[in-house]
């Protein structure tokens, strides 16, 4: 455990921290009272099921949210798909060796994705992009009591991050309430203060404020180490330490859209049109307070001391009095007009759609697009969301995978191979990388092209290796190895066809008339 005054600088931390976290919550709530109302709230207790759609008059960036969030989950990790894969990152390898690893790479990366489809990965991480979208997403990986990776996300109403030296994420804060009886449960090594164990049993719903921090440990120079504590608010006593080594040892994964200098938190694309999803709200709250009365009409009435308005009933077969010669009830011209407001919402609708890549592929009408042209549209979707890609592949993509290795290697499911100390690289193949490969592949088609105009076709095999070019167009599909032949299978296929020359040309040659005895040309 911490002592008294460990915990009282660590907890200096978290009050530096919770204060910055402070200047973000104004923002953040406005944006999920606006497209995800559903969310656990910044400021009070809300209630549980009740309507907190209130604010809420445009459908437009709500959908859009959804979109976005399933968009990035089908470019980036897309279900019961590998979008990633380890490789050698070893550049003075003999090629046999380097193909060898790449074999054992390979079944390892098989088995890291069975675990991963086994979870609760695919429910959990979309999620994590509607975070995203506003900005920041965070998610935990452990593993559970029956051996099976266990994916949370916790809502950024719970999550305090902190920067470190180098200016990238280092401390992470959860705060919740929890009754005595689930702290025992989450923690069953946990040492509790027996003041608060005595209270927790006089009064069952009695709730404790639990801080959780994972924090760098910047002196292990050698080998990357966190450390874990938990402790209660009040009475303040830390109940519960722990420490991490080793990478993919931190459960923690926070990927960020983007981030501004000297901020923490990320910025999504969502708050790029916040005002427009705030502007359409009010212009369609305008349009309906409009509609009603145009739909209803607006009255005006003389006072004759006949007719009272109180008493007036607009159903169908009413009589109402008036006086003589007065002019009665009479209908009172608006000014609203509904096409600018249709005008203004359908620019603003397609900005909203834009910023958060809802973009439809076009009307099913006329002749239907081929598989070939709806794959280069998601395609140029994908490219537009990879201004982000390579945060994302850093901030998420890598220190999941790394996380799932050390839970299947701690468990002696998985052994990585020994390769003298150094890298093994961690390769996004998700169809957003992709998207970014094609442009590889595009410039290197133009090339050929270019190479056969200008010395013909029969030249290529002198100017270019095939064997190179193969290797590298498998690397840029994402391709198994496992798909050319290696130098063993080169040589026996070589030998093959040297056995076979002779039987082609005849065995003693073909005669002067052209075809070999017996007639045929195959021997």
């Amino acid at each position: 455990m911490l002592s008294s005054e460990q915990l009282d600088i660590l907890s200096k931390r978290y009050m530096l921290a919770h204060g910055r976290w402070q200047q973000w919550t104004g923002l953040w709530q406005e944006c999920y009272d606006l497209t995800l109302p559903q969310h656990e709230r910044f400021y009070g207790e809300e209630n549980r099921g009740a309507t907190q759609a209130d604010r809420i008059y445009d459908s437009t960036a709500p959908i859009a949210l959804q979109e976005f969030a399933s968009k990035a989950q089908d470019g980036l990790t897309p279900e019961f798909s590998r979008w990633a894969r380890l490789t050698p990152g070893i550049a003075d390898m003999s090629a046999i060796q380097k193909r060898d690893l790449a074999k054992q790479l390979e079944l390892i990366t098989n088995e890291v994705f069975q675990a991963i489809h086994r979870s609760n990965f695919d429910s959990q991480v979309h999620e994590t992009y509607l975070d995203l979208a506003i900005g920041t997403g965070n998610m935990v990986c452990n593993e559970d009591d029956d051996d099976q990776l266990r994916f949370v996300t916790i809502p950024q109403t719970q999550v305090i991050l902190d920067t470190g030296p180098t200016g990238k994420v280092d401390g992470r804060f959860r705060t919740r309430s929890m009754p005595i009886e689930h702290i025992m449960l989450e923690w069953p090594k946990a040492v509790l203060p027996a003041q608060a164990v005595q209270q927790g049993q006089n009064d069952r719903n009695k709730k404790f404020n639990i801080i959780e921090s994972t924090y760098r440990d910047w002196s292990a120079k050698k080998t990357e180490t966190w450390h874990y504590c938990v402790w209660l608010e009040n009475p303040k006593e830390s109940i519960f330490t722990d420490t991490y080594k080793g990478q993919g040892s931190l459960p923690w994964v926070n990927p960020r859209w983007s981030v501004a200098a000297g901020e923490v938190y990320g910025r999504g694309p969502l708050l790029s049109v916040l005002g427009d999803v705030k502007v359409t709200n009010l212009i369609v709250q305008m349009l309906l307070e409009a509609g009603e009365i145009a739909i209803t009409g607006l009255w005006q009435a003389e006072s004759d001391g006949i007719l009272n308005p109180e008493t007036i009933r607009l159903v169908p077969g009413v009589i109402i009095p008036k006086a003589p010669d007065s002019r009665g009830l009479e209908p009172v011209a608006t000014g609203s007009n509904f096409d600018v407001g249709q005008m203004l919402l359908g620019d603003l609708r397609g900005n909203i759609r834009r910023a958060l890549f809802d973009e439809d592929l076009g009307p099913p009408v006329g002749t239907p697009m081929s598989a070939t042209e709806v794959s280069a549209r998601m395609q140029q979707i994908f490219r537009r969301m990879g201004s982000a890609y390579g945060r994302l592949e850093r901030e998420f993509v890598q220190p999941l995978v790394k996380r799932v290795i050390y839970i299947l290697k701690k468990k002696g499911r998985i052994e990585i191979p020994k390769i003298d100390g150094r890298e093994i690289d961690i390769i996004s193949v998700s169809p957003m990388a992709s998207a970014q490969a094609q442009e590889d592949v595009v410039r290197y088609q133009k090339f050929v092209g270019a190479l056969q105009g200008t010395f013909g076709p029969e030249v290529m095999p002198l100017l270019m290796n095939p064997q190179t070019v193969a290797q590298w167009l498998m690397e840029q599909y994402e391709l198994k190895p496992s798909l050319l032949y290696d130098e063993k299978e080169k040589q026996e296929l070589l030998g093959q066809i040297q056995q076979m020359a002779p039987q082609m040309g005849g065995g003693g040659g073909a005669p002067p008339g052209g075809a070999p005895p017996g007639g045929s040309p195959l021997g």
